[in-house]
């Protein structure tokens, strides 16, 4: 699968903090890999994980600093935890429970399901909720507590390709505690999908 990712990242304040237009491709088989592509201050950076190791360059040069690599390992983590949702609720050791409808701030309701990810033991633990449309069991939104700070996505309009729904905006706000909009902290938008899909014999 490969995308167009163009994001917009804001302050308390409603300034712009950082704008970015990112290549993305994601292989699901035969084993999972990443890689994103983006030019900043006219060099052109790259972020690759082939499943086993992450690979970064810096125009021609490959970086090597290993807590560097695993700063850019989460963000590519990021990049495809969000686009593998909800296909893949059911994997792994997620604990799941149904919350029913829910309110959001754009006034409607929707179905919940929480799901926890991660082992308390490690300290790795994020508490998600995804909301989706009662209608048509769409997903359109999804929020996630961390250990600082809670955000909420919100998807926008969507695009049908080969038969797979991919949300073309989102909108993302942090949160406060008591669940109420703090600011606008992020925009996203989504072209050019291509999806190819690996032929049953």
């Amino acid at each position: 699968m490969t995308f167009a990712k163009e994001t917009r990242l804001y302050q308390a304040d409603s300034s712009l903090e950082n704008e970015l237009f990112q290549e993305i491709e994601i292989r699901f088989q035969p084993n999972w890999e990443i890689r994103m592509s983006w030019e900043k201050d006219s060099i052109r950076n790259k972020a690759l994980f082939d499943g086993k190791r992450i690979r970064y360059w810096l125009g021609e040069n490959e970086i090597q600093n290993a807590d560097f690599l695993k700063s850019k390992k989460r963000d590519l983590d990021a990049a495809g935890y969000v686009m593998t949702k909800p296909f893949d609720l059911l994997e792994g050791e997620k604990q799941l429970e149904y919350l029913g409808l829910k309110r959001l701030p754009d006034g409607k309701e929707y179905e919940s399901v929480q799901v926890i990810d991660g082992l308390p033991e490690t300290g790795n633990l994020d508490v998600w909720v995804y909301y989706f449309d009662p209608s048509d069991s769409r997903l359109m939104a999804y929020s996630v507590k961390t250990s600082d700070h809670t955000s909420l996505v919100m998807n926008g309009d969507f695009e049908l390709f080969e038969g797979l729904l991919f949300p073309k905006s989102r909108i993302s706000y942090r949160l406060q505690e008591n669940g109420q909009i703090e600011y606008l902290r992020a925009e996203y938008r989504y072209a050019d999908f291509n999806v190819k899909l690996r032929k049953t014999p």
